[in-house]
C-alpha cells in the first residue's frame, strides 16, 4: 500500500504493518509538540514489540503523573502562598484566586496543550476537564462521605454546585453546535470572575453577622457586669491585644533576659544554616529525607519517592521556593545567583523551540540563548551585587514569582508529554480520544485530588475537603475550557471546532446528574453527607465507565 498525501488522520485502521512507520512519520495529524516522538517507538524503533513499547508508556505516563502532583505541592502552592500574603490578600480572595489556579495548574495546561496539538484536540480537551471533575465530585467525594460521614455549609456546596450546572448548561449548547467561537469562550473566564466575587461577598456577610453577633455577647456582658457606674478593670489589661477577627487573646511575653538570649541564638542558627552550604545540599537530597527516614516509609511511599527523585533533584536546584513563614530559612544567596543565571535561559528554551539555534543564524540573527544568557548572567550580578548571605534582601517575593513561572514551565513541558502520549495511546489501541480523555486523563488528573483531599479529611476537617471538591474542578473547567478555547482560536485563526462524539455527552450527562445529587442529598441527611450519598456517588461513577465501554465498543 502506498501512501498519499489524502491520509489527515492518525487512524491505522487498515494501515499495513509494513508502512505504518512511514504513515506515523508522514501524516501530520500524528505529530505532536511533545519532545519525543512516541508514536515512532512501537512503529519504527519496536516494530515487532509494540506490546512492550505500549507497557513502557504506560510506565512513563504514569511517571509524569506524579511528578506533576510534585511540581504543583512542592513549588506552585508555596509561592503562589507566598505571593497571596505579600499582597495581602485575605484568605478567601487567595483561596479562589492564586492557590486554586495553582492546584489547577496541571487541568489547565493539559487541556490547552490538547488544544494546540491538533485541531481536533478539543475533544482530549473537554473530556479530560470533565472526566477529571467527575472523578473528583462522584469518587472523591463519596470516599470522604463513605469514611467520614461529615456535616457540610450546605449554602457554599449549593453555590459551587448552581455555578456549576450553569456552566456545563453553556458548554452544552457550544457541544451542540460543535464550535466554540472567542465569546463563548470568554463567558467561562466571566463565570469564573462571577464566582469569585460571590464568594467574596458571602465570606464579608458571614464575617460581619459573626462580628455582631460578638459586639451583641459583649453589650449583654457589659449590662450584667455594670452594676456600678464603674467597670471593673480587664484582669491583664495591658497584655491583652484585639485580633483581627474580633477575638481578645492574651500577650505572654518572656522575661528579658530569656526572650534576649532566645532571639539572639535563633538569629545566630538561622544565619548560619542561610549560609551554610551543608544545609543548602541537605534540602536537595533526592531521597527527601528530611521529611522522614526512606527506610521507615511504607514501600509505595518508597516507589514514590524514587520516582520522583530525578524532578526533585531538578526541582530543588533551578526554581526558587520562598516560604512566607520561614523566608530565612528558604534563602541561599549562592544558591539564588545560579537560579538568577539559569532561570531566564530556562523558560526562554521551554516555549521557543529554537533557542539554541534556528534558520537565520547565518542571516546574523542572535539566537535567543544568547540573549537570555546573557540577562540571566546580569541579573545574577545585580542579585550578588545587592544581597547578602545570612538574610534575604527586601526584593525577595520576586524570587517567589519567578519560582511560580519555572514551576509552570514544568507543568506546560509534562502536560504537553501527557496529552501526547494520551493520543498514542488512542492511536495505538483503537481508542477514541474522548475515552482516553474522561478516564486515563480525568483520573490521573483527579488522583491528586483523592489524596489532598482525604489528608484533609483525615485531620478532621472533612467539611472542607467536600468544598474543594467541588470548588476546585468549577474553577479548572472554567479556566480550562476559556483560557485554553481562546488560546486554539488565537493559534488557528477561526472558530474552534469541538467535534461532538458519544463519549463527551456520557460524561456530560453523568456530571451533570452528580451537581444535582450535591443539590438534593444534603437535605434529605439533615445537611450531612454519609453513607448512603457516597454509594449513590460511587454508582454513577460506575455507570459513567459502564456506558463509556458499551459506548466504545458500539463505535
Amino acid at each position: 500500500m502506498a501512501l498519499d498525501n489524502a491520509s489527515t488522520v492518525c487512524d491505522l485502521g487498515g494501515v499495513p504493518a509494513a508502512v505504518r512507520c512511514e504513515f506515523v512519520r508522514l501524516v501530520e495529524d500524528c505529530e505532536s509538540d511533545s519532545r519525543i516522538p512516541y508514536l515512532e517507538l512501537p512503529y519504527c524503533e519496536w516494530p515487532d514489540l509494540v506490546p512492550l513499547a505500549a507497557v513502557l508508556l504506560i510506565v512513563w505516563i504514569g511517571f509524569l503523573f506524579v511528578n506533576l502532583a510534585l511540581v504543583v505541592d512542592m513549588c506552585v502552592v508555596p509561592n503562589l502562598n507566598t505571593l497571596a500574603k505579600k499582597l495581602q490578600l485575605s484568605d478567601t480572595l487567595a483561596g479562589v484566586t492564586l492557590l486554586a489556579m495553582g492546584n489547577g495548574a496541571a487541568d489547565i495546561f493539559s487541556a490547552t496543550a490538547a488544544v494546540s496539538a491538533s485541531e481536533d484536540g478539543g475533544v482530549l480537551a473537554v473530556s479530560g476537564l470533565l472526566g477529571g471533575a467527575l472523578f473528583v465530585v462522584t469518587i472523591v467525594v463519596g470516599v470522604v462521605a463513605f469514611k467520614f460521614k461529615p456535616e457540610i455549609h450546605y449554602a457554599g456546596m449549593a453555590r459551587d454546585a448552581i455555578c456549576y450546572l450553569v456552566a456545563l448548561a453553556c458548554l452544552g449548547f457550544i457541544m451542540a453546535d460543535h464550535k466554540i467561537i472567542w465569546w463563548e469562550a470568554s463567558i467561562f473566564i466571566v463565570l469564573y470572575f462571577i464566582y469569585v466575587a460571590l464568594v467574596i461577598y458571602q465570606e464579608r456577610q458571614r464575617s460581619r453577622k459573626q462580628a455582631h453577633s460578638v459586639n451583641d455577647a459583649e453589650l449583654d456582658i457589659d449590662a450584667l457586669t455594670h452594676a456600678s457606674s464603674e467597670r471593673a478593670p480587664l484582669v491583664g489589661g495591658s497584655d491583652r491585644q484585639e485580633s483581627s477577627f474580633g477575638t481578645v487573646t492574651e500577650a505572654t511575653p518572656k522575661k528579658a533576659s530569656e526572650g534576649g538570649s532566645e532571639a539572639a541564638a535563633s538569629d545566630v542558627t538561622e544565619d548560619s544554616k542561610a549560609s551554610d552550604p551543608t544545609d543548602f545540599w541537605s534540602r536537595i537530597d533526592p531521597l527527601n529525607r528530611s521529611e522522614a527516614p526512606f527506610a521507615q516509609r511504607s514501600i509505595t511511599s518508597k516507589v514514590v519517592t524514587l520516582l520522583q527523585a530525578p524532578v526533585r533533584t531538578a526541582l530543588c536546584l533551578f526554581v526558587p521556593v520562598v516560604h512566607y513563614d520561614d523566608p530565612n530559612g528558604s534563602w541561599h544567596k549562592g544558591h539564588t545567583v545560579f537560579i538568577c543565571m539559569c532561570g531566564i535561559l530556562i523558560i526562554v528554551s521551554v516555549f521557543d523551540e529554537d533557542a539554541f539555534y534556528g534558520d537565520d543564524i547565518g542571516d546574523g540573527v542572535v539566537p535567543a540563548s544568547l540573549i537570555s544568557g546573557c540577562l540571566g548572567i546580569l541579573l545574577a550580578i545585580a542579585v550578588y551585587a545587592t544581597s547578602v548571605p545570612h538574610s534575604p534582601p527586601f526584593y525577595n517575593v520576586a524570587f517567589a514569582f519567578l519560582g511560580f513561572v519555572l514551576a509552570l514551565c514544568g507543568i506546560y513541558v509534562i502536560a504537553n508529554e501527557i496529552v501526547a502520549i494520551l493520543r498514542a495511546f488512542g492511536v495505538i489501541f483503537g481508542i477514541s480520544e474522548a475515552m482516553v480523555g474522561a478516564t486515563v486523563l480525568g483520573i490521573g488528573n483527579g488522583m491528586c485530588d483523592l489524596v489532598a483531599n482525604y489528608l484533609v479529611a483525615e485531620k478532621g476537617l472533612p467539611g472542607m475537603a467536600i468544598a474543594a471538591a467541588y470548588g476546585g474542578p468549577f474553577l479548572n473547567t472554567c479556566l480550562g475550557l476559556g483560557i485554553s478555547s481562546l488560546v486554539g482560536i488565537a493559534e488557528y485563526g477561526h472558530p474552534y471546532d469541538i467535534p461532538t462524539v458519544p463519549q463527551l455527552w456520557n460524561v456530560w450527562a453523568v456530571l451533570l446528574a452528580a451537581l444535582v445529587a450535591a443539590l438534593v442529598l444534603p437535605p434529605l441527611a439533615n445537611m450531612s453527607l454519609g453513607r448512603p450519598a457516597a454509594l449513590v456517588l460511587l454508582a454513577l461513577y460506575v455507570a459513567f465507565v459502564v456506558i463509556a465501554v458499551v459506548v466504545e465498543v458500539e463505535t
